[in-house]
């Protein structure tokens, strides 16, 4: 069909009769107008050219003015009928604690709010897991049903963060979804921190309280906050080297015996009922309830004797992040927070790179 689609198209048509449609007629008296009025104006730019570069000058300067002082933003924040409030509670809150705050905060957005119902799951947040977080779904009334000015997304997160601010039991943050899926768990900006030169885990954290407590201060920030798990509660095992090498114990031996009791190891297969089973090695768990446990845990030494970790290991309570993150390979901690309704996300970022030119050295 090509060629003579081809012939078809090429063949050569009579003006007449082509102009006797009335369409075609109309299109080549239009199309033939706007080339001559087209070709017209170029005319008269190439015969005047200097009138024409200083327009087009003025235009990139007033391009470049708009650029520089009006307030920069990725996406401006919308009302998407919904919002989402992230909680923290104490580390070692049992989730039964954790669910009765939960509870609290529905209430509270129930009968204070414009909200048609909400959903409460404990144990899981955008800020991590543990029987201390959980996270809260509101749903807004429909758009029609709150048009004062008071009842948008916006007035409704400040009241909310307002009245959770500062409890002594637990934190809560109310984030605003993001104007279009995929780009996060919310609107505003998201930074690493960065320990560049390590510093250490009380400095870096000394650094990122810091550096909240100014953001939170700004007038360009609405509010910031650390996007992860507070420190909680672990012991530190420290190994004296020097005893284990008198006693003639490897560390590898040390560091096998606690990795599998205390931790698991796998060392085979079984067959039960025609499935293949894994066995998996471990101390039974009522023998590895408290420290003294860790204790009585035995090693081989190089002469084949049995050895006591508690000859030469030291044990002591101790706080420290549950999760150890690293950003282009530095030890790092997520920082996220929003700009004011009436700011903007650019305005945001640069208090941010403001204030944190102002911490320590190596953050």
């Amino acid at each position: 069909m090509a060629p003579r689609f081809g012939a078809t198209l090429l063949k050569p048509l009579d003006p007449e009769s082509h102009n006797s449609n009335r369409f075609f007629a109309w299109f080549n008296k239009s199309f033939k107008s706007a080339t001559e009025h087209y070709t017209l104006r170029v005319d008269k730019t190439i015969r005047r050219p200097m009138r024409w570069i200083v327009s087009f000058g003025l235009i990139v300067i007033v391009t470049v003015l708009l650029f520089v002082r009006l307030p920069s933003s990725f996406l401006p924040e919308e009302d998407q009928g919904y919002f989402i409030t992230l909680v923290n509670k104490p580390q070692g809150t049992p989730l039964a604690e954790t669910m009765k705050s939960l509870d609290a905060i529905q209430t509270y957005l129930r009968e204070k709010e414009p909200i048609s119902y909400t959903y409460a799951i404990g144990g899981w947040s955008f800020l991590g897991m543990g029987t201390n977080t959980g996270i809260v779904f509101a749903i807004l009334d429909h758009w029609d049903e709150r048009k004062a000015e008071d009842q948008s997304v916006y007035s409704i997160i400040a009241r909310v963060n307002q009245t959770f601010f500062g409890r002594d039991d637990f934190s809560a943050f109310v984030l605003n979804p993001p104007p279009l899926p995929g780009l996060g768990n919310s609107t505003g900006f998201d930074l690493r921190l960065q320990d560049q030169d390590n510093l250490g885990q009380k400095p870096f954290v000394d650094a990122r309280n810091s550096l909240l407590g100014q953001a939170n201060q700004n007038p360009n920030i609405a509010m910031a906050y650390f996007s992860g798990v507070p420190d909680s509660t672990e012991v530190e095992l420290s190994i004296d080297r020097e005893k284990a090498e008198a006693m003639g114990v490897p560390i590898a031996e040390i560091n096998s015996a606690l990795a599998v009791l205390f931790g698991s190891d796998y060392v085979g297969d079984f067959m039960l009922k025609n499935q293949v089973r894994k066995i998996m090695v471990q101390a039974e768990g009522i023998n590895r309830l408290e420290m003294a446990d860790v204790g009585k845990v035995y090693v081989r030494s190089l002469t084949g004797a049995m050895v006591p970790l508690s000859g030469f290991i030291d044990l002591k309570w101790t706080s420290g992040p549950p999760q150890l993150t690293r950003f282009n390979g530095y030890p790092s901690m997520a920082i996220s927070g929003a700009a004011p309704p009436t700011g903007s996300s650019g305005d945001a970022m640069l208090a941010m790179e403001d204030i944190i030119s102002k911490l320590p050295a190596g953050t």
